[in-house]
């Protein structure tokens, strides 16, 4: 075999690896996709939605409990959702950016700052 035998057999290799590990990826979205974005049977809001508000409350009540300032919790939350949807931009590959599962991040914990900063003022 010569090298341009060699350099072929090598370039078809390396192609039909790139598209075994494409096709995988794309199966493993996929079933992510499938287990995430389905709606819950209750709510009709789809799971990752909720785990995206719970993250934010879980951040909130964390930032709220440290730093004892609902408007730095609140910030706290806002940040890290805004933060998680950059990473998610950035990384198309792996990651799927989402305007809405920053809102439901941030939502709940505005929220909430905002109803306990009507009742606890004095």
């Amino acid at each position: 075999m010569n090298i341009d035998e060699q350099k072929a057999r090598a370039a078809e290799e390396l192609a039909n690896a790139k598209a075994r590990v494409t096709a995988e990826l794309a199966r493993e979205k996929a079933d992510v996709d499938a287990a995430f974005g389905k709606a819950s049977a209750k709510t009709h809001i789809p799971v990752d939605k909720l785990m995206h508000a719970a993250v934010g409350l879980v951040l909130w009540a964390l930032a709220l409990f440290v730093f004892h300032n609902l408007w730095i919790a609140a910030g706290v939350a806002v940040a890290a959702g805004a933060a998680k949807e950059i990473y998610d931009r950035f990384h198309p590959l792996t990651h799927t950016a989402d305007f809405m599962d920053f809102v439901a991040t941030a939502a709940l914990p505005v929220l909430n700052s905002v109803v306990l900063w009507g009742v606890a003022r004095p």
